[in-house]
């Protein structure tokens, strides 16, 4: 059953994080939009339990989908991914 998002907000990937850029809420979900020949990659954040931040890269996302993804911001490093929809 597809989840109701109750918040939607279109993501800038940005060069480097700190607490002035981050989302104001984690997303509960990504909506990619646009890509390279049809699929695209994002590299995320989150603000794990230790207080660090941690990354991850995910790759060859379809466009036009909505990926459960947990993130506080979307760098710009290693994102070929556009037309990026955080979904709350």
């Amino acid at each position: 059953m597809p989840e109701n998002y109750k918040i939607s907000f279109a993501i800038t990937p940005i060069t480097s994080a700190n607490s002035s850029n981050q989302f104001a809420r984690t997303t509960s979900a990504i909506y990619i939009g646009g890509g390279v020949s049809g699929k695209g990659s994002i590299k995320v954040g989150t603000i794990g339990i230790n207080g660090l931040a941690n990354t991850s890269i995910f790759t060859s996302l379809n466009v036009g989908q909505i990926y459960p993804i947990k993130a506080n911001y979307v760098l710009s490093a290693n994102t070929t991914a556009t037309n990026l929809i955080g979904l709350i």
